[in-house]
């Protein structure tokens, strides 16, 4: 597992990245969720979708394969794994990147630790997410 924090220096270094990955970004943050999407596509991602809630995104997953789902981690942790098995089941060779609050990562780590989902906490810089999407 996986778990990135927020740090001001950023990760550094070169790595190549299919810009061509489908992904789709789950947050109830209007403003977080839209900031999350053009900074994607301002980082060269073509195939980017966003949605609101857990609900819309397995629509859009049934619909459609993605390459990686970016998504908070719900309010409850019940919740949120329901949602992460639900995208893993659809889709078992997703990454699946699940953005906890700091006060949730003990709970998240213990429970689903060894579940193959990537953690990012929330808040975070945006190089954290594009660190984890080229790893």
């Amino acid at each position: 597992m996986r778990t990135y924090t927020t740090s001001e220096e950023g990760q550094s270094g070169t790595v190549t990245l299919g810009k061509d990955k489908r992904i789709l970004i789950v947050d109830s943050d209007d403003q977080f969720r839209e900031g999350l999407y053009n900074f994607l596509l301002a980082a060269g991602y073509e195939d980017v979708n966003a949605t609101k809630t857990f609900q819309k995104a397995l629509e859009k997953i049934k619909k459609s394969a993605y390459d990686v789902v970016v998504s908070e981690a719900g309010s409850r942790f019940t919740e949120g794994m329901s949602f992460a098995e639900g995208i893993l089941k659809a889709i078992p060779e997703v990454k699946l990147i699940l953005m906890i609050k700091v006060e949730d990562r003990e709970v998240w780590t213990e429970k689903a630790g060894s579940t193959g989902i990537n953690f990012l906490l929330k808040p975070t810089f945006p190089q954290n997410l594009l660190y984890l999407l080229r790893h």
